[in-house]
């Protein structure tokens, strides 16, 4: 697939308001802080352990997240 066609794709994946909305600010610095207040939860009550508890952590050093694909171009992007 040439560039132009997997940009297109791309715009036309991220313009499917049903699937996407953009958002004025990241989600993930909010939601790592849940995600880390949850995983503890579950180490305090004996659910995982701190190797589990340790590998399920989000990352300290958070980065900017990107939109990712992997077009089928084998298939008709009339869809």
């Amino acid at each position: 697939m040439d560039k132009k066609n997997y940009l297109a794709e791309g715009y036309r994946q991220l313009n499917n308001t049903r699937h996407y909305k953009q958002i004025k600010t990241p989600l993930f610095p909010q939601t790592s802080v849940k995600v880390a207040k949850i995983l503890n939860r579950l180490r305090n009550s004996g659910v995982i352990i701190d190797k589990q508890l340790q590998f399920l952590l989000p990352p300290i050093n958070l980065r900017t997240r990107r939109f990712y694909m992997l077009p089928k171009i084998h298939k008709a992007f009339n869809s």
